[in-house]
């Protein structure tokens, strides 16, 4: 049996990496937690609770979350409740990892704009990205402490978008086209240098140069990284139907954004 701190620190870093589906420790968890004990019970329910897949699920399913919640949170549930909660719990989990490995995850060349190497100390750029068609302005920086204070003093690679002078791009076709009934999902690092002004930037998903989802929400204090996620649903018959891909980012103003990866799946 897992104590109430073991378990409380596994709800609380599985809720900290955000809307997931189960892995195989988060099975493990539930089925170790589920006893006559009420605090087991009920944590086992709230790490599976803190599962976006499983509510999903439970909202698909209609099952019925009320008599659910009521028995964990009084602790009346007896013994053959136990039992349904049990089963409910395991497989959801094993639902979630069925549906993790229906992901796929879609071939970008260069994504962490690390294959061109700079001999230069941190702080050197170049202009151009291998892999990608970029605008005036665009090139890969090798970042040190001065740009991002937690960067390591050998630096690392990201994308420049832009400066004082004009706006950046930078734009990948894919060998991948839009199918239908599937969710995209194209997520990407968005950093403010310390030194530079960061002016704002879009982040779009593209088919046969037709705009299909694009997002510009993270704003990233100045020296940091912050995530933004765009996601485009194809639906039955998608206009863009057989289309090649494509991931366009763009600064605006007139300053700088830098991109330290990049990601797109398919699901």
């Amino acid at each position: 049996m897992k104590s109430q701190a073991t378990i409380l620190s596994l709800c609380n870093a599985r809720e900290s990496r955000g809307p997931a589906p189960f892995n195989v420790i988060a099975i493990r968890t539930i089925n170790a937690s589920i006893s006559s004990n009420r605090f087991s019970l009920a944590a086992a329910f709230r790490a599976a609770w803190r599962s976006f897949s499983v509510v999903a699920i439970l909202s698909s399913k209609r099952i019925n979350t009320r008599w659910v919640c009521h028995n964990v949170s009084t602790g009346v549930a007896g013994l053959e409740e136990k039992m349904k909660i049990q089963t409910l719990l395991l497989s959801l989990a094993a639902l979630s990892v069925w549906t993790a490995s229906a992901q796929v995850n879609i071939p970008i060349l260069n994504p962490r704009f690390n294959v061109d190497v700079l001999s230069g100390s941190p702080g050197a750029s170049q202009y151009g990205i291998t892999g990608w068609i970029t605008g005036p302005y665009t090139g890969v920086l090798k970042a040190s402490t001065t740009q991002y204070p937690g960067a390591p003093t050998t630096g690392f690679y990201c994308a420049y978008l832009g400066g004082t002078a004009t706006s950046g791009s930078i734009l990948q076709t894919l060998g991948t086209t839009v199918q239908a009934n599937t969710t995209y999902t194209l997520i990407l690092e968005v950093g403010a240098r310390a030194d530079e002004v960061f002016t704002g930037y879009a982040a779009s998903l593209l088919a046969g140069n037709v705009l299909l989802a694009s997002g510009h929400k993270a704003t990233p204090v100045g020296g940091t990284f912050v995530t933004e996620v765009v996601v485009y649903e194809s639906g039955a018959t998608p206009a863009q139907l057989g289309q090649p891909l494509q991931i366009l980012i763009t600064s605006k103003g007139d300053g700088q954004v830098n991109i330290s990866g990049v990601s797109l799946t398919a699901n």
